[in-house]
């Protein structure tokens, strides 16, 4: 058996071959760009300063992602910002715009994936940026506790 039918007899590389190329990089970056303005939402809306400052962290990170950056690091870091809405939107569950963060996140790597397999690209090493951007998120979130006040 060749690794193209491989490929396609796995439902999931059937569903990302059945998606336009196009329309997942588009989804990708929407969803990069909603879950950044939500973040800059949470940053907004509390007055904990140290949710603030995660939430701005987090907003920046989604924001510079939708740049375009070409081959396998652009899809890297495209996943990497996905992983950093999903897991920090993981962490503000109790507000609405921390659960749209962390769909958007989902959505995001989702249609990344799909987009680079669709293209052709080397996908497994931006599945590792998932896991990174969970070290991230945490060293964050860490870092934030112990230096920032209230």
């Amino acid at each position: 058996m060749d690794a193209t039918h491989r490929a396609a007899a796995n439902p999931l590389a059937q569903a990302a071959e059945s998606l336009p190329e196009g329309l997942a990089l588009t989804v990708s970056v929407v969803a990069r760009a909603a879950g950044a303005a939500l973040a800059l939402y949470v940053a907004f809306d509390q007055s904990y300063d140290r949710t603030q400052v995660v939430a701005v962290a987090i907003a920046v990170v989604a924001a510079l992602s939708v740049v375009p950056v070409r081959g396998n690091l652009g899809g890297w870091i495209s996943v990497f910002a996905c992983g950093a809405l999903f897991f920090a939107g993981a962490l503000l569950l109790d507000q609405t715009a921390g659960v749209g963060m962390g769909i958007a996140g989902a959505v995001g790597a989702v249609a990344t994936l799909a987009g680079m397999h669709r293209s052709g690209k080397n996908a497994a090493s931006a599945v590792g940026a998932l896991f990174f951007s969970l070290g991230a998120v945490v060293a964050l979130v860490f870092a934030v506790l112990l230096l920032i006040e209230g």
